[in-house]
């Protein structure tokens, strides 16, 4: 069964910042590499998202099956549902994971 998956508002914006940041850091061609890598992760998404292991703020969301994906040093942090894969957030791996007081991570999903 093929999943639809969807973005998140916060993963659209984190995904322009990363890609910015790495133009500016790094090159033109190492973001549109890293976007090209991102793309051919989230296509893989809607066939297959739970092959992926579940992201490290797993049990802090009780009923929520969150999952991630790396792509470079970046955590693609996602919700799969029964036809869905929302895409939550794209996070350095460095950085702390997603914040359990904040909500429901889907809430705007």
């Amino acid at each position: 069964m093929r999943h639809v998956v969807r973005f998140h508002p916060a993963a659209r914006d984190e995904t322009s910042e990363i890609a910015g940041f790495l133009a500016k850091e790094a090159s033109p061609a190492v973001a549109l590499s890293w976007l090209a890598s991102l793309e051919h992760e989230i296509d893989g998404l809607a066939t297959m998202p739970k092959r992926h292991p579940r992201a490290r703020e797993a049990d802090l969301f009780p009923g929520i099956d969150l999952r991630q994906v790396l792509v470079g040093p970046y955590r693609v942090i996602f919700k799969v549902g029964s036809r869905t894969v929302d895409v939550l957030h794209i996070r350095h791996a460095a950085r702390l994971g997603v914040d359990p007081s904040a909500g429901d991570p889907t809430d705007s999903v």
